[in-house]
């Protein structure tokens, strides 16, 4: 009921959790499918051309020792008669045909189901409480049911040790280079537990899908394979009516009173030891190798401040104490140096874990995990540099429109000389304002410049 030993399978490796379980379910369903279409079907027919044939031998000898012994009572009637008319009360002959006569009468109640006669001479019906003795045809059948039961049981208990193997003989240099499972790292929230795809409340990093979620999931694959192992129809209601050919008579209350009952006198029940014992050997396997990659995860510690927010909230308040400062200097040096940790932040988480660990049994893949810190690390730098763009531009705004103003008033027509000396005034004052403007361009905005 599983292809867990074959190459096809070995060939697929790793499999994700759920494509796992998928892939047991169908394939062991495709195989009671398989024994339900050709399996019972052929042994269904096999056994009622063996039944059908029964009537060259054994039926018939039966039938023809009832048919003598009664042609031996009508010949016995017969000399009765003569014997009457020549020496009537012979009693040695009189016994004679009484003894066969006895036995022609119990041979053909026992084929008409009667009893023995009553004190007044009747025959009466078999005790209705006392069941029906199975003739032979029924006796080979149920013995058929029963060898094919025990069949399925085999088949059954060889894919549990199978399913056990792949556990557990690791150390097989033929099945010691692969992991049967894929395990990613994610992130989770510490406050629900539930698993995380941003960073917007303190996260930790965790084994996808865990070991509660392995063992449930091969509990299932183990009760996949115990019920496809089971429920199968017995072989002659695949043929139904036309059971047992020319002998259908033998078999046909049988038909009518087993045509609901299923093939499971040796059936494999989950309660059962066999099934016990090999669940608890699956999962003592699976807590012993899910150790290894649950010990990535202390690497991970590194990252705490960013995984549980700590260098968010540290990004955020550098802003808002730096953008708009009066010492433009201290505050972009203040900002640097956070940008300075994202960046060897974003270093460490490179090189923390590989992107792909090979343990016993799991593949564990980091990569995903490892792209979403960068990106988390990548965003808060990005909000630093948007803070310091958006206030250089600001700036820059303000010094164009003073530009601006002062380049309208000088090119502003003269009427008279009044205007004009004020003019000459506004030429003096605007000259230092022009200086002014120049050194907070150089000074300041460069400087936001040069940082980005």
């Amino acid at each position: 009921l599983v292809d867990v030993s074959q190459p096809r399978f070995r060939s697929r490796l790793p499999f994700a959790l759920d494509d796992f379980s998928s892939h047991v379910e169908s394939f062991s369903k495709d195989i009671r499918d398989g024994l339900a279409e050709y399996w019972l079907i052929t042994a269904g027919g096999k056994l009622s051309n063996y039944i059908s044939n029964m009537a060259d031998s054994s039926i018939v000898d039966e039938g023809k020792s009832d048919n003598d012994s009664v042609g031996l009572e009508y010949s016995l009637d017969d000399d009765d008669q003569d014997d009457d008319a020549v020496s009537a009360g012979s009693g040695l002959f009189k016994k004679f045909k009484e003894k066969n006569y006895n036995k022609s009468l119990a041979s053909r109640l026992a084929i008409e189901g009667l009893d023995k006669n009553d004190g007044h001479g009747n025959g009466q019906k078999a005790n209705a409480s006392q069941p029906r003795r199975p003739n032979k045809a029924e006796k080979i059948v149920d013995t058929a049911v029963v060898l094919m039961s025990k069949q399925l049981r085999s088949m059954c208990e060889n894919s549990l040790h199978a399913m056990c193997d792949m556990f557990e003989k690791l150390s097989n240099p033929v099945t010691a280079s692969y992991s049967i499972f894929i395990i990613n790292i994610r992130i989770k929230k510490v406050r629900t537990g539930d698993i995380a795809n941003d960073f917007s409340e303190p996260v930790h990093v965790c084994l996808q899908p865990d070991l509660e979620e392995f063992k449930t999931t091969m509990h299932s694959c183990v009760q996949y394979i115990v019920n496809n192992a089971r429920g199968y129809s017995r072989p002659e209601q695949s043929l139904a009516q036309t059971f047992g050919g020319r002998n259908h008579h033998l078999v046909s209350e049988m038909l009518v009173n087993k045509r609901h009952k299923k093939m499971d006198v040796s059936v494999v029940m989950m309660t059962d030891e066999i099934v016990q014992n090999i669940t608890r050997r699956i999962m003592f396997q699976l807590e012993k190798f899910y150790a290894g990659p649950e010990s990535l995860l202390k690497k991970f510690s590194i990252l705490d401040s960013l995984l549980l927010g700590e260098k968010t909230d540290q990004v955020i308040h550098a802003i808002n104490h730096c953008i708009g400062g009066d010492d433009i200097l201290a505050s972009l040096e203040e900002l640097g140096k956070v940008s300075v940790e994202l960046e060897n932040l974003i270093e460490a988480i490179k090189t923390v874990v590989p992107d792909v660990c090979h343990f016993p049994l799991f593949e564990v893949r980091c990569s995903d995990l490892k792209e979403q810190l960068i990106r988390q690390c990548r965003f808060l730098l990005s909000k630093i540099m948007e803070a310091i763009v958006d206030e250089n531009k600001g700036h820059m705004m303000t010094i164009c429109a003073k530009y601006g103003e002062i380049s309208n008033v000088l090119s502003s027509d003269i009427t008279d000389s009044a205007e004009l000396k004020a003019l000459q005034e506004y030429t003096a004052k605007a000259a230092s304002v022009l200086s002014d403007l120049m050194d907070q361009y150089t000074g300041v905005c460069l400087e936001r410049i040069k940082f980005l």
